[in-house]
């Protein structure tokens, strides 16, 4: 899917996690040079929330490439994998079960990234200072504010028809062009739940407040980095899987929304929009593995 511009970081530990979400955000033709620059990307996304010093972008430069280093080796493969027994099944009847299994595999390597990213953040933490996280916060509301004013600018109708056109483009980007009964049964679903968007931005602001707390948690009582190291994975498993009951079960109901639009999608696709995705899998497997050959060559 297109690269979409200035993404929130209510967790920036997932920022340094998923490198190569990020690369897989950007379009196909541009996958391999995202991954490569991943490095300067993420000084980049950091730079705007933290403002960072000389010391702490290095610091961020170095560990990224580190990160890369591994990812290259220990993960792509397996991405490779997976993303070949997705196109093995492209043209089959898709489940929306089928789909959450593979939202829980995405999941669960976005939770081993963030483990193995995590003494790295960490480490930056420990260097924040309380202008910067000051700066963070800051930065983080103007964003929200943003978010707000585009959805209640012009109504619900026009934002309703905004997050309908979304999702088309969201869907033309793997399928190709979207047909008119697609376009209704997008609708359909994104009027269904309507609720869930306005519970998203709730919960990306709770996450940005518990992030937020524990930063400044880190800064003043500067714990040793392993310590650090466990409470940001903790977050992060927290943000994939929340303790709470309550947002447990609101989150497993929106990914399950997701999860039956994908399929809806998947099982009203033309031969036409199946050649296409199968087309657009093949190359993210290329690039992927080519990634990790470059890798392995050194």
């Amino acid at each position: 899917m297109r690269r979409r511009t200035h993404r929130s970081i209510e967790s920036w530990i997932r920022r340094v996690a998923a490198l190569v979400c990020v690369a897989l955000a950007a379009a196909c033709s541009t996958l391999r040079l995202s991954y490569n620059n991943a490095d300067t990307l993420l000084v980049l996304a950091l730079d705007r929330y933290f403002d960072l010093d000389d010391a702490q972008r290095q610091l961020v430069r170095d560990s990224a490439r580190a990160l890369l280093a591994w990812h290259r080796a220990d993960q792509l493969p397996a991405y490779v994998e997976f993303l070949e027994r997705i196109s093995q099944r492209v043209g089959q009847r898709a489940e929306v079960d089928d789909v959450l299994r593979f939202y829980e595999q995405a999941n669960a390597w976005l939770l081993v990234l963030g483990e193995r990213a995590a003494p790295s953040a960490a480490r930056l933490a420990l260097t924040l200072t309380p202008a910067q996280i000051a700066r963070c916060e800051q930065q983080l509301a103007r964003d929200n504010a943003k978010a707000h004013r585009v959805l209640t600018a012009d109504g619900r109708r026009d934002v309703l028809e905004g997050r309908v056109q979304r999702t088309v483009e969201r869907v033309a980007d793997w399928l190709g062009s979207v047909t008119k009964e697609q376009q209704q049964l997008i609708r359909r679903s994104v009027e269904q739940w309507s609720r869930e968007h306005s519970w998203w931005m709730e919960e990306k602001e709770r996450r940005q407040r518990e992030l937020l707390a524990l930063l400044r948690r880190i800064q003043q009582e500067q714990p040793p980095v392993e310590q650090a190291a466990r409470w940001l994975a903790a977050y992060v498993a927290h943000v994939a899987q929340p303790l709470e009951a309550q947002r447990q079960a609101q989150l497993a109901r929106a990914r399950r929304a997701n999860a039956e639009l994908v399929a809806l999608m998947l099982n009203h696709a033309t031969p036409a929009q199946h050649a296409v995705l199968l087309k657009r899998l093949r190359s993210y497997a290329d690039e992927l593995a080519a990634l990790a050959a470059a890798g392995a060559r050194g």
